[in-house]
């Protein structure tokens, strides 16, 4: 039984790893407005879009803290991200206009080779000042999403983006002091039990 739990606690050591959970939200607040985001490394992921630039802008629908636009205003606003991290089952991202004609919004999850394996479609009201929150789920890591318009809205360009938050687990490393620790601690208590035996 004392050596099964210590070959569980080298095997621990050895791989130095441990599975670790976190969910992560880009608000684009940290961004200067006029920031270019296509292309550019964000931490978890990378964005970017086809035929223009994603800018950061404060003049989004709601007013209230930053959002991403394709600049320039040109054919459908469609997003993508890719990840870096493994383990992206949940992820959401708020859409919105300015009210000013109807938007066919959605959200589309793939995996690493390139299957859709979740999507969401949503109505932007032709009424709606503000934001609509689009969101999937799936049974296997996400590799990839696109979110935006669809191509037959009538002014597919000027839908924003904000909040796109996801859940993910990952390999952390464990603290190799607090790891060299552990085995210790567990290679005295195998010595004691050890001696123990012997002298009874």
């Amino acid at each position: 039984m004392l050596k099964a739990q210590l070959s569980a606690l080298l095997l621990l050591f050895a791989s130095g790893s441990m599975v670790s959970a976190a969910t992560n939200t880009i608000d684009f607040e940290e961004f200067a407005p006029g920031t270019v985001l296509n292309g550019l490394n964000l931490g978890d992921l990378k964005l970017n879009t086809v035929g223009a630039d994603i800018a950061v802008t404060t003049d989004n629908p709601g007013g209230t803290g930053n959002a991403i636009e394709k600049a320039p205003f040109a054919g459908p606003n469609r997003y993508m991200a890719k990840f870096k991290v493994s383990g992206v089952r949940n992820i959401s991202v708020d859409v919105g206009d300015f009210g000013g004609d109807e938007d066919n919004s959605f959200l589309k999850a793939y995996d690493a080779d390139g299957v859709l394996i979740a999507k969401q479609r949503l109505k932007i009201p032709a009424n709606l000042d503000g934001m609509v929150t689009l969101s999937v789920s799936a049974d296997v890591d996400i590799y990839k999403i696109k979110f935006g318009t669809q191509k037959s809205d009538q002014f597919p360009n000027s839908v924003y983006a904000d909040n796109l938050t996801y859940d993910y687990t990952d390999m952390a490393a464990v603290p190799l002091p607090a790891g060299g620790l552990l085995l210790m601690t567990a290679l005295a208590g195998l010595g004691l039990a050890t001696r123990r035996r012997k002298s009874t």
